[in-house]
């Protein structure tokens, strides 16, 4: 706590302290404190009283209770800036690449609307060669039976020929 507020931990300003609104004003923002900013520097000082075997939790709330619950709660503070020191870079690097995803997403459905296009326009070519193609076939069909009926019209037209100048 004295660390936070920074003032070193006298006896008399600890009574005064305690007593006092910032005491009450800091207490009550435990809750809401900017636990995600703890800096290392701060880090660092703490440590130097939660490595002490004098600061265990138990015998710090055996003194007082209410020094044993704020003892408790610096030490869930380090561990938690701790962890979120390690977690943050984690954490940043799972934002970016949800980002890249994201982006590949897009350009993935950007690709399966345009291979869609394309294949519509495909399908439509498609049976535009196949009428084109009926209808060759159709018109061959109909060529090769012209040809029949001229080959047989021109027979016809010899025969009755013949048959004249007979």
């Amino acid at each position: 706590f004295f660390l936070r507020i920074r003032r070193p931990p006298r006896s008399t300003q600890s009574r005064s302290s305690a007593a006092s609104d910032v005491y009450k004003r800091q207490v009550s923002t435990q809750s809401t404190w900017a636990r995600d900013r703890i800096s290392a520097k701060l880090i660092q000082r703490i440590e130097k009283y939660t490595q002490r075997e004098d600061m265990d939790p138990k015998l710090v709330s055996g003194k007082s209770i209410a020094a044993g619950e704020l003892w408790l709660w610096v030490l869930a503070m380090e561990g938690y800036a701790k962890a979120y020191r390690d977690i943050e870079p984690k954490r940043n690097k799972l934002t970016q690449l949800r980002e890249k995803l994201k982006k590949s997403e897009d350009e993935l459905n950007e690709l399966q609307a345009r291979l869609q296009s394309v294949t519509e326009r495909l399908n439509t070519l498609n049976e535009m060669l196949q009428r084109v193609t009926d209808d060759r076939e159709n018109y061959q069909r109909e060529a090769a039976e012209l040809e029949n009926k001229l080959i047989r019209a021109e027979k016809l037209d010899q025969g009755l020929s013949s048959s004249k100048e007979r």
